[in-house]
């Protein structure tokens, strides 16, 4: 059985990151329907956080909200997820900072896929094994 977040949740994390100025780590469940806001409010409020996990569906939207507003971030942890090859794409070209991005055991690309292999070539430790491409991951979970 899966996590499921009410969109009351995303809300109360968004209300909540203005109070963690210290917040140095957070994880994200499935938070779709506000995760541009939390990431917002933690780039507005969260000066010290350096570790973001997110689990669940990370589209285009997603990854480019993670490359926009926290392109600073040094780990990234994206592990079991649905992540389209062209969402890691994104999150390559706008994360430059990464030191760390596990992507293992992810949907939506091959772990030895040699483009990507390419342009993670400046992160210290990138981990996609496990990693399928599996056809049915562009589209959101129902």
């Amino acid at each position: 059985m899966g996590f499921y977040e009410s969109p009351y949740h995303g809300k109360l994390i968004e209300e909540l990151t203005s109070k963690w100025k210290d917040l140095q780590q957070l994880y994200l469940g499935d938070t779709q329907h506000s995760f541009q806001e939390i990431l917002i409010q933690i780039r507005l409020n969260c000066k010290n956080l350096n570790v973001l996990s997110v689990k669940g569906f990370v589209g285009n939207k997603e990854a480019s909200a993670i490359a926009t507003i926290l392109p600073n971030i040094k780990y990234l942890r994206l592990q079991e997820s649905s992540l389209p090859r062209k969402s890691l794409k994104i999150i390559l070209q706008g994360c430059r900072e990464l030191v760390l991005l596990d992507a293992r055991n992810c949907d939506g690309f091959e772990a030895d896929d040699e483009e990507i292999l390419k342009m993670a070539s400046h992160i210290n430790t990138f981990l996609t094994h496990g990693s399928i491409l599996d056809e049915y991951v562009d589209k959101k979970p129902f």
